[in-house]
């Protein structure tokens, strides 16, 4: 496929430059949509009752306004009677209380400023407090709708984006030769590619791992598709990892993380549990007693360990672990393996058999 524009600049590596961007096509400062097919696409985003905005005469945008990426405001006669949210994560997740903070600054009557604790009021007006909102993040994957503070941010993918888009251009094909429904459409064509490298590369992850597909490389998307690649394998996992990894499926707590770790992602399966696993690990009959058992996957090395109150440095126990030949890394009582760039078949019966030799 021929680049175009969008791809020639790496749009996809850059995320404020795509809220721009949004903001700009969905406004009326782009002349290449109509006014109608703009409305429409935003009611469609946002889950949104047809013919709802059919009143709105005028949409402006902003983007950054108090951190959140691209804020439309819906106007008729020159007041806002909407204002929709749109938080852009494409290449990233939502960091802690985010969603919260900025429903918190939506509801107040003044502008906030900082963080957590350090949110203080200034004598400014909010301009949408008590203004009928509806609010989205934006997603490369689908990663469902989340409740803050009972308003609900609606998941939007890109895809829904370029369906919502692709409508818009049909739409206004009187507009075909203006420059502004020209840029529009080399955008739809850019997220169009993005968004089939991904399904592609999901089917097909040797297209993540292995660095061979130019796409994910240039527009460094590797990192965030590795991500989603291990969320679709974490939600197997959950489901039946403790029946066919450890036949202690009473007694154990399993948490599977995934994250961003140096320059690949990792899924970690963590088990933690009370006696019986502090039973097979041998630290005591004593009930209080914690054993842990970890099994992580990231670039090619199985990562296993195994501990028991790591954080408690209690002497008899290292004493134990010193007995037998397992401790590492002085005074924290933890046994880590690693295997490193071997084939898979190999790398589950090496996994396999460090497991029988932990739990023995």
């Amino acid at each position: 496929m021929a680049s175009g524009f969008f791809d020639a600049i790496t749009l996809a590596d850059k995320e404020t430059v795509q809220s721009a961007v949004i903001a700009w096509l969905f406004s009326d400062r782009c002349g290449g949509l109509t006014l109608s097919s703009r409305l429409t696409a935003l009611e469609k985003l946002f889950g949104i009752s047809a013919s709802s905005f059919s009143h709105i005469d005028c949409i402006e945008a902003k983007t950054e306004w108090q951190h959140m990426d691209i804020v439309f405001e819906l106007k008729q006669g020159g007041s806002i009677k909407y204002v929709l949210v749109m938080e852009n994560k494409i290449k990233s997740d939502l960091h802690s209380n985010q969603l919260d903070e900025y429903v918190s600054q939506l509801k107040s009557q003044v502008i906030l400023h900082g963080k957590g604790d350090k949110v203080k009021q200034t004598k400014a007006p909010n301009p949408y407090y008590q203004i009928p909102r509806y609010l989205g993040y934006l997603t490369l994957m689908y990663r469902g709708d989340q409740t803050v503070q009972g308003e609900i941010w609606k998941n939007v993918t890109y895809k829904n984006l370029l369906n919502s888009l692709s409508a818009a251009l049909n739409s206004s094909m009187a507009l075909l030769t203006d420059v502004d429904y020209q840029i529009a459409k080399s955008y739809h064509d850019s997220i169009d590619q993005m968004c089939n490298v991904t399904q592609n590369a999901m089917t097909d992850p040797s297209q993540i791992f292995t660095k061979q597909n130019t796409y994910i490389q240039t527009h460094k998307l590797g990192h965030i598709l590795q991500k989603y690649y291990f969320e679709n394998i974490a939600q197997s996992i959950k489901a039946s990892c403790v029946t066919h990894l450890l036949p202690m499926s009473q007694s154990l707590d399993v948490r599977v993380s995934y994250g961003i770790q140096s320059d690949n992602a990792e899924i970690a399966i963590d088990f933690t549990s009370g006696p019986l696993v502090a039973k097979y690990l041998d630290f005591g009959p004593d009930p209080k007693d914690k054993g842990d058992f970890c099994i992580a996957f990231q670039s090619g090395t199985f990562k296993i360990a195994a501990a028991k109150n790591y954080w408690d440095k209690n002497q008899s126990d290292i004493q134990l672990l010193k007995s037998r030949g397992l401790l590492r890394n002085n005074g924290k009582d933890s046994i880590i393996f690693q295997i490193k760039k071997l084939d898979l078949i190999m790398e589950m019966k090496v996994l396999k058999y460090y497991q029988k030799m932990i739990l023995r």
